[in-house]
């Protein structure tokens, strides 16, 4: 039977009844019930008190002194203090003042968990990259060094121990690690089913540039004598059918501009090929560089999409990673998308959220739960080879250590991938090796995530 978690707070606000929501519902597949006032009675056998106020009850607990965080209902820069506990790092530190009384943690681990799950600092002033972003290096867990640390999960590991401690009869359900492959399509041919326009313009670049080794590609390709080097989807279906692994396709599918480069959505042949991703994989939306400031654009682009597979679209990662609090997530509700996949960084693998387990978005504007589902995702092709410089070896081994790690927690991975990586033109090359040997790390273990 699963545990039920009697949750004591005089003051259960919006941002604390999501955050344990998530830790004793979603991750610990619990009950969880609020009280306002303290229990009166004795527990029953699968019952454990959390107590989150100022004063300690005389019932066996869960003990746990409130930071102010989770009953503000502003955005402002908080104090962020780290230190170590239980050898690993933490901040709003709660016990100081109040050393007569024994908390189970020295600083409010609910607190800390919603400041990172929620990506509050997101939301405060800070200096955008060159696509507007917030950037890896300006998070907390850059700076502290612990990007590549789910240090959410490993709190809930903690948590988890001091119930079963002080409640030896309750037992957690453990889920095993779990892996999701996906693939961004930005551009499903280099050469092929452009518009005339820019097949010529494309052919006259290379006249002027003098990159006559590309002109004998391009040509060698409009000659039918070589396949189109970014069409490498009967590859990519071929090498997850073997390794018996589903993936999601996000396809671009906005009008052509300078960040939005794939072909017209109305070409029989690209359409053909959505078509076809689609009888056998999830598909999802990716939104247009230019949709991210744009509502209309993103409405009539997952119109395009649904009409190609006769399907409702639900799921999204922005292009570029465009990820912009709260606008990118209040939009993607508003046209009925239930999933993204955009929580991760474009120049560093990791967690952005600390944790690599799906959430529910907290609108921190609107000081409320929302019914959009996060999935994180740990590493993308590109950040492996141009942001980080890795050889095909050293980018296996890197990743390898995430992925050991979160099989040890039992908690999900997902990837990005892109078919022009599988190109094998340039430095791309051996980059096939890279998504074969990381899918192998992973083929015995389940493909869906939690």
């Amino acid at each position: 039977m699963n545990a039920t978690y009697i949750f004591f707070n005089p003051q259960v606000s919006p941002r604390l009844q999501f955050i344990a929501n998530w830790i004793f519902e979603d991750v610990l597949d619990g009950k969880i019930i609020f009280r306002a006032s303290p229990i009166d009675r004795k527990l029953n056998n699968n019952e454990v008190l959390i107590n989150y106020s100022n004063q300690p009850s005389t019932s066996k607990e869960i003990f746990v002194l409130p930071h102010s965080l989770l009953f503000e209902t502003n955005i402002k820069k908080q104090q962020i203090d780290v230190f170590k506990e239980e050898n690993l790092l933490a901040f709003f530190q709660t016990k100081h003042g109040k050393e007569q009384l024994d908390p189970d943690f020295s600083f409010d681990i609910f607190a800390v968990l919603f400041y990172l799950i929620s990506r509050y600092e997101e939301y405060l002033d800070f200096e955008p990259d060159s696509h507007g972003r917030f950037s890896a290096k300006q998070s907390l867990a850059f700076k502290e060094n612990f990007i590549q640390t789910p240090l959410v999960d490993l709190w809930i590991e903690v948590l988890k121990s001091k119930i079963k401690n002080k409640f030896p009869q309750i037992k957690f359900n453990e889920r095993p690690y779990s892996f999701l492959p996906t693939f961004d399509i930005d551009m499903a041919w280099a050469f092929l089913n452009k518009s005339t326009f820019r097949t010529f313009s494309s052919f006259g670049k290379d006249l002027l540039t003098f990159h006559f080794k590309q002109l004998k590609l391009k040509s060698a390709v409009f000659l039918r004598n070589q396949n189109d080097p970014f069409f490498q989807f009967n590859y990519m279906e071929k090498t997850l059918q073997k390794l018996q692994t589903k993936a999601t396709y996000f396809i671009l599918i906005g009008d052509y501009g300078p960040y939005d480069k794939n072909g017209d959505y109305k070409n029989s042949h690209f359409r053909k090929l959505i078509k076809n991703l689609a009888l056998s994989n999830s598909i999802g939306i990716h939104p247009s560089y230019e949709s991210n400031s744009s509502i209309d654009k993103l409405k009539e682009e997952k119109r395009r999409l649904s009409e190609i597979i006769n399907k409702d679209i639900t799921k999204s990662r922005q292009h570029y990673l465009k990820l912009s609090f709260p606008v990118t997530y209040q939009n993607l509700i508003e046209v009925g998308i239930l999933e993204d996949y955009s929580m991760g960084y474009a120049a560093q693998i990791g967690y952005r959220a600390s944790t690599g387990r799906s959430f529910p978005w907290f609108d921190l504007v609107k000081n409320e739960s929302t019914k959009l589902k996060i999935i994180p995702f740990n590493w993308m092709d590109v950040t492996l080879k141009e942001y980080l410089k890795w050889s095909p070896q050293e980018a296996i081994e890197e990743v390898r250590v995430l992925i050991d790690q979160a099989k040890k927690l039992g908690i999900p991975q997902c990837s990005i991938w892109h078919n022009s990586s599988f190109s094998e033109i340039g430095e791309w090359e051996e980059w096939k090796l890279v998504f074969e040997k990381l899918l192998e790390i992973t083929v015995d273990l389940p493909d869906t995530p939690q």
